[in-house]
């Protein structure tokens, strides 16, 4: 999948969270960096979030935290489709 596939409140959404999570002039923060993605239901978070770690981090890894089985399952299944083919691991 690429970028076209992306509605456009989606490519603005990935490109404001690439540009939230660019590391400063003096390297990352001690207290490392936290994000949030607030959107209406149905409007593609997961997708969202899977096309900007492969943007930012094409070979490095990802902590996602999500509330339910359902959303991991969910989470998974998106981040393959967009083309995320390393493990995925749940604890």
């Amino acid at each position: 999948m690429s970028r076209r596939d992306l509605r456009n409140h989606q490519i603005e959404a990935v490109d404001a969270i690439v540009r939230g999570f660019d590391i400063p002039p003096g390297g990352i923060p001690a207290n490392g960096f936290r994000g949030q993605v607030i959107s209406a239901c149905g409007t593609g978070k997961t997708f969202m979030a899977a096309f900007a770690a492969r943007e930012m981090l094409p070979c490095g890894r990802v902590l996602v935290v999500v509330p339910t089985l359902d959303l991991l399952s969910q989470t998974v299944r998106e981040w393959r489709r967009v083309g995320h083919t390393g493990p995925a691991v749940a604890v």
